[in-house]
């Protein structure tokens, strides 16, 4: 499995342990609690391991996935497509 590969898979492990805390394509506004959720536990994964190939600050996006907002999460990379 690429280094890649791997902390997006991490990233997914933790999102679907806070599931009754994160609601995928949920409408409303983030609660306090899922906001402290997501800076705790997975804004430091994606900052130290994924940020760096997949944020728009990178001169070449890697896999066009741009994992800095919530748009890019959702529209998601080149395999998604």
């Amino acid at each position: 499995m690429r280094l890649c590969s791997f902390w997006i898979a991490a990233v997914v492990s933790l999102l679907c342990q806070g599931a009754s805390v994160l609601r995928a394509g949920e409408a409303e506004a983030p609660s306090a609690e899922q906001i402290e959720f997501f800076e705790k536990r997975i804004r430091p994964l994606l900052a130290n391991h994924c940020y760096r190939c997949h944020s728009k600050q990178t001169k070449k996006l890697r896999g066009d996935l741009s994992l800095d907002s919530r748009m890019g999460l959702h529209k998601g990379g080149a395999s998604r497509r």
